[in-house]
């Protein structure tokens, strides 16, 4: 079949068997001669189009996200907690011990949590060293929480946090709240270094 560097419309059958280029998914256009390195080089414009609107719309997703975190941490959000809808704000408290204080109250909603935290630590810092040297915010003991305390992930506060909460889960659970967390016995003088909310 002569084509003389026309476009034909094909059916796929044909494409498949005769080496056509496709662009539709029943159809397809015959390209010949030196048609073929302006396409080449319009595929090539049309992949670096994608790659610049798939890395915008990254950004866009990246920015939105930063948007959110950077929001979430200036702005109170409410709790499903029935008296109280805000974390706490600290007393005194710089901004980085807030920001401990409502990550705290965002993942555990615990007026008693939050309160055996600061009665625990005194001062939110992640790095705490107590008297019997046990460590971080809820002050783990070496003993038994070594293999943590050593770890990367102890230097950042949201993941001790979490750690810290499932130890007081299993403590609470198990009924012995009052011998793995010192400042359980204290938590309720400790509600009032507090605003709550």
């Amino acid at each position: 079949m002569k084509t003389n560097n026309k476009i034909f419309k094909v059916p796929l059958e044909t494409i498949l068997n005769d080496k056509w280029f496709m662009f539709m998914n029943t159809s397809a256009v015959f390209i010949g001669g030196d048609d073929i390195r302006k396409y080449k080089a319009h595929q090539k414009l049309v992949r670096c189009l994608v790659r610049y609107i798939v890395l915008a719309g990254v950004s866009l997703i990246l920015l939105w996200i930063l948007f959110g975190v950077m929001v979430g941490n200036t702005v109170a959000k409410e709790s499903s907690h029935p008296i109280y809808k805000y974390a706490p704000i600290f007393k005194g408290g710089s901004e980085r011990q807030q920001k401990i204080v409502n990550y705290a109250w965002h993942i555990s909603q615990d007026p008693n949590w939050v309160a055996t935290l600061y009665a625990e630590n005194g001062t939110f810092e992640e790095n705490r060293i107590g008297i019997t040297n046990d460590r971080g915010l809820c002050q783990l003991n070496p003993n038994y929480h070594w293999s943590f305390i050593v770890s990367p992930e102890f230097q950042d506060y949201r993941i001790q946090l979490l750690y810290c909460a499932e130890v007081y889960k299993r403590a609470s659970e198990r009924g012995i709240l009052y011998k793995i967390f010192f400042g359980w016995n204290n938590r309720e003088r400790a509600k009032s270094a507090f605003i709550w909310q």
